[in-house]
């Protein structure tokens, strides 16, 4: 009799999963539940997996920058002016067996603005301006370059170009770009100035 009894008890043990016998030993009086680890069929493995929340960000198309004439006028550009840009994301299935997940990415923007009226004269490059997020500022035309970061921007320079500053390029690049999911894209307002110095 104490044979079986034993053999039983022994048989029942052994046909616990994991999670049950440790939920057995915690609290003795608990009663005994099937493990909780999902098992997908169609993938074949037990490691757990939680497809993301992703969809594709809603940005509009940019509107073309307005030229820049040099001689002191200030023009205003915000993001409606500039390109979002993107870098692809991939999320790999941890069993290998499903094709990865792959969404873009928000990075920042790009803008190229023609500028006309550099005659090698000497140049005033005066920007200024804030974003909704922290973001890199980096501007350039021709041989004029100048870099900010954080939520406001300010690039002043005195430089003579030799005639080379045809198109300004402005790169803004998030510190913080959203992992996938539909948000609300960042805020841009720059003051723009290319102005002759004054002797």
């Amino acid at each position: 009799m104490f044979r079986t009894t034993h053999l039983s008890l022994l048989t029942a043990l052994l046909t616990l999963t994991p999670v049950a016998f440790a939920t057995q030993q915690n609290n003795p009086g608990a009663q005994v539940a099937p493990a909780e680890l999902a098992v997908d069929p169609n993938r074949g493995c037990n490691i757990p997996f939680v497809e993301p929340d992703v969809a594709p960000l809603q940005v509009a198309p940019a509107a073309s920058p307005p030229p820049i004439y040099i001689g002191g006028v200030r023009y205003l550009l915000t993001q409606e002016h500039m390109t979002a840009t993107y870098q692809k994301i991939y999320i790999f299935n941890p069993c290998g067996n499903r094709p990865p997940i792959m969404y873009d990415q928000f990075t920042g923007y790009t803008a190229n603005i023609p500028v006309d009226g550099d005659f090698s004269q000497p140049l005033m490059f005066d920007i200024s301006g804030r974003a909704s997020e922290d973001m890199s500022l980096a501007i350039s035309c021709g041989s004029f370059s100048g870099q900010d970061s954080g939520n406001k921007f300010v690039v002043f320079k005195q430089q003579q170009t030799n005639g080379s500053c045809q198109t300004m390029q402005l790169t803004l690049t998030s510190h913080n770009p959203p992992k996938g999911v539909i948000f609300v894209a960042p805020t841009v307002q720059l003051n723009i100035t290319v102005a002759e110095q004054l002797p």
